[in-house]
């Protein structure tokens, strides 16, 4: 069984807000160090979007502290079903004038 196909028309509000205005990040845990050989190589740190409940930990290099990499968990429903790209802010603005336009905002 083909998997449904979602668009911005099905995804919630909250959803279009994080795309819109990006996510509104809130702190979850301290910098948290990652030891090899028990010499700190890295630190990572986790954070919640307080609207639609993605996770994003990013890792973070030692001594500088410069980001090196961050990875996301999405919140069930977030992402697009079957979309291959990244869908372009002009889309997601175009969908909240639509729910504007149609008294759903």
């Amino acid at each position: 069984m083909a998997s449904k196909r979602t668009s911005l028309g099905d995804v919630s509000v909250n959803y279009l807000q994080c795309r819109d205005f990006s996510h509104a990040w809130k702190w979850v845990t301290d910098f948290t160090p990652y030891r090899v050989d028990r010499k700190i190589v890295a630190m990572t740190r986790t954070i919640v979007c307080m609207r639609c409940g993605s996770t994003r930990e990013d890792e973070y290099e030692v001594p500088s502290m410069i980001k090196i990499k961050s990875r996301y968990t999405y919140s069930e429903g977030y992402r697009l079903i079957g979309e291959k790209r990244r869908v372009p802010i002009c889309e997601v603005r175009q969908e909240i004038i639509i729910r504007i336009n149609r008294k759903e905002w």
